[in-house]
């Protein structure tokens, strides 16, 4: 789970509750990815047991594959601004808001 770095919580001390949510909110979607990772070895199961592919597998993939991205995409915005780079972690912020926003 990444971590921002006690320099840059030391530098902008006022954002001390925003970054503590992002650091939160990567791990609740690492625990998403382990939810949707149980819901395609359930869904593979029933899909042998039935020789066909079913809406659960299908949709844990695709679920899956969401919380990995986004997982990714915000390991990357904490690293470029650890690396006091904060003008490249922006386009990486919006892939990650435009990730988010992803109708299911």
């Amino acid at each position: 789970m990444p971590k921002i770095s006690t320099t840059v919580k030391r530098t902008f001390p006022d954002f001390a509750g925003e970054f503590a949510k992002i650091e939160n909110e990567t791990g609740g979607w690492i625990a998403r990815l382990r939810t949707a990772r149980k819901g395609v070895r359930e869904g593979e199961v029933r899909a042998e047991a039935e020789q066909q592919n079913n809406a659960q597998f299908l949709a844990a993939i695709y679920l899956g594959g969401i919380a990995v991205r986004v997982r990714e995409l915000a390991e990357a915005v904490v690293s470029l601004v650890n690396k006091g780079n904060p003008h490249a972690a922006a386009p990486v912020a919006r892939a990650l808001f435009e990730t988010c926003c992803v109708p299911i």
